[in-house]
């Protein structure tokens, strides 16, 4: 009994120091030959964060022309075009609405409530309330740019879209 858990704390040990080894050799190798991993890695933005945030996938899902479902329609060139003028201002009235500062706000102010000694259920409540105002917001903004986007396709593109909401809710 005694030495099979030997064997097994130095089979595990070996490996763990083989995986060890590979992986700072590869980070030597990549070094030498004047890489950056931290600034050539296709998964790391400039600003140092990586392509998944906030567990959404900023990645391959978000194509060209895929504004909020209407991309399987036979858009016109200006159609396209105004759909992308209503995302752009879109997007910058998000931006707006939540800033980076009212984001560590909001985090410091959960901290100050998680490590006070004792629990105020008042403040927690008027936290969640803020958070759920701003949560509204934003859904009413995205609604208000889809009614947009809708409003400019035509009525066999309006009735497409119907149909492809539809097939998408009988799932």
């Amino acid at each position: 009994m005694k030495t099979k858990t030997i064997a097994s704390l130095v089979l595990a040990t070996t490996l763990s120091l083989g995986g060890l080894s590979y992986a700072v050799a590869a980070n030597q190798d990549g070094m030498q030959n004047g890489q950056n991993n931290a600034q050539d890695c296709s998964m790391v933005k400039e600003d140092g964060r990586g392509k998944h945030q906030g567990g959404k996938h900023k990645g391959k899902g978000k194509g060209k022309n895929k504004q909020m479902g209407f991309a399987k329609l036979d858009l016109t060139d200006q159609q396209k075009a105004d759909m992308k003028t209503i995302m752009s201002a879109q997007k910058a009235e998000k931006k707006e609405q939540k800033t980076d500062a009212d984001r560590l706000a909001q985090r410091a102010e959960m901290q100050a409530l998680m490590s006070a000694e004792t629990f105020d259920e008042a403040k927690a409540k008027s936290l969640i309330d803020a958070q759920e105002a701003q949560k509204s917001e934003r859904k009413l903004s995205m609604l208000k740019a889809k009614h947009e986007m809708f409003q400019l396709l035509t009525d066999e593109q309006k009735a497409e879209f119907a149909e492809m909401q539809m097939k998408r809710q009988n799932r």
